[in-house]
């Protein structure tokens, strides 16, 4: 009979154990109950420390994943570092801040001031009608409503600190000037006699000190003598005042800054106030985005202005001013021959004091710093009140090669890079009358 063999499976199942197996002789091992108390006791008297360590391992289970990421994977080096992200400086940060809250503050005050003495505002009488009865309150509000000031709050302010707590304002229908500032509307207001007693000014652009304060004295404001006197030894506060140098060949401090417009005075009034109001008309004129421009371009204020002059007396019409203001950049920059003179007739005019008198060949010779046909640069200070295109070209000239201008009867330019194409420009000029400009007085190069 043959015996059946064994599957494949039973095959399987009995290798491992026959590896297990013991051999025969070997003493068979029994597990007691002493022996599983031991494994017990031995299990229980661990290290509690350990039991921590282990406690501690199974909570963080993110410690593994940082190990992880801190190692590069193929060499198994310290993966590097990330720098921290650079911040912007707190310090920085500070200035910046400070510098535009003091901007703002600026403009705010600037603002304020325009409103207070009635700059760029319109010279047509507004009809105001005042209640009986009518407090500052309602008077301000009126003002406000109508259009003739700005801010209320201000005025109330202003009356109450030069006119006293109590209203004196009278009933009635009054014609007010926006354009006299807070001082004449009050006085309207106040005073309907006093409406007499005012004078309308208006300075034209390229006037010079002497010129406006005839014009002063010509409409009943004040003296000629009152007016160069307040010049010479009245102090104003204003930003700008501080960044006029103090220049002994200066005629008058302020010249160029007493800003062309028409103005409402009072008659037989100090010239201190007039020149006030015109100071605080060119504050509020020359932004702070041009004050800005002139340091970009390593100019002061006071630079601009006196280049400013210049051109309004050059060239009347603003289509060729930024021409203009780019030859004389040329001469300031680059010179001539080495010398950056400006010869410009315009200042040779002003420096023989004679505004009406012809210039000849040896006026270029004349010993004045003003002269600009022997002393180098800008001049002392401005020569006229230059008009807001002026200054707008003094900021931002074209940008040419021009190094000479001259221009005819009919107000015509003519201007060259060279010094014989100038000749040849001042020979067509002449044919239609009288010339003048950058060079002209000059024979030879």
């Amino acid at each position: 009979m043959i015996k059946a063999g064994k599957s494949e499976v039973s095959k399987q199942d009995d290798g491992p154990d026959k590896k297990n197996e013991q051999p025969k002789d070997a003493p068979k091992t029994e597990t007691t109950e002493n022996d599983e108390i031991k494994k017990q006791e031995n299990v229980e008297s661990v290290n509690p420390e350990v039991q921590k360590n282990e406690e501690n391992t199974e909570n963080t289970p993110l410690a593994d994943e940082q190990d992880t990421d801190n190692v590069n994977v193929e060499d198994g080096q310290p993966a590097p570092v990330e720098k921290p992200k650079r911040r912007f400086p707190r310090k920085a940060l500070y200035i910046c801040i400070v510098l535009v809250i003091s901007v703002v503050i600026a403009g705010g005050v600037i603002s304020v001031l325009i409103d207070r003495y009635g700059l760029g505002k319109t010279n047509k009488q507004i009809d105001i009608t005042v209640p009986k009865g009518a407090d500052t309150d309602t008077i301000a509000s009126l003002l406000k409503k109508d259009g003739v000031i700005q801010y209320p709050f201000v005025f109330k302010i202003f009356y109450k600190r030069n006119h006293g707590k109590y209203n004196s304002f009278q009933s009635g229908s009054y014609s007010v000037n926006p354009s006299q500032g807070y001082e004449g509307i009050i006085e309207d207001l106040t005073d309907p006699s006093l409406n007499q007693n005012k004078a309308t000014v208006t300075i034209t652009e390229g006037q010079t000190i002497q010129q406006i304060a005839q014009t002063m004295e010509a409409k009943g404001v004040c003296s000629q003598k009152d007016f160069l006197n307040t010049l010479k030894t009245a102090k104003f506060d204003f930003p700008f005042a501080s960044q006029i140098p103090n220049n002994q060949s200066r005629d008058y401090k302020y010249a160029g800054y007493l800003f062309p417009d028409t103005y409402t005075l009072l008659k037989n009034s100090s010239g201190k106030s007039a020149i006030q109001k015109m100071l605080t008309n060119f504050s509020g004129k020359f932004t702070p985005n041009m004050q800005a421009q002139a340091k970009a371009d390593g100019m002061t204020v006071d630079q601009i202005v006196t280049l400013a002059s210049i051109i309004q007396k050059e060239a009347s019409d603003d289509t060729v001013m930024a021409d203009v203001s780019s030859t004389f950049y040329n001469r300031l920059k680059t010179g001539i021959n080495g010398k950056r003179l400006l010869q410009s007739d315009a200042t040779v005019i002003f420096a023989k004091k004679n505004l009406t008198q012809s210039l000849t060949s040896s006026d270029a010779a004349l010993s004045s710093p003003y002269n600009t046909y022997r002393s180098e640069g800008l001049t002392p200070g401005a020569i006229c009140s230059p008009g807001i295109d002026a200054i707008r070209a003094a900021l931002y000239p074209n940008k040419t090669n021009y190094f000479y201008f001259v221009s005819d009867a009919n107000g015509k330019f003519y201007f060259a890079e060279t010094f014989a194409q100038h000749q040849k420009n001042v020979e067509t000029a002449k044919e239609a009358g009288a010339t003048e400009g950058a060079g002209d007085l000059d024979t030879q190069q």
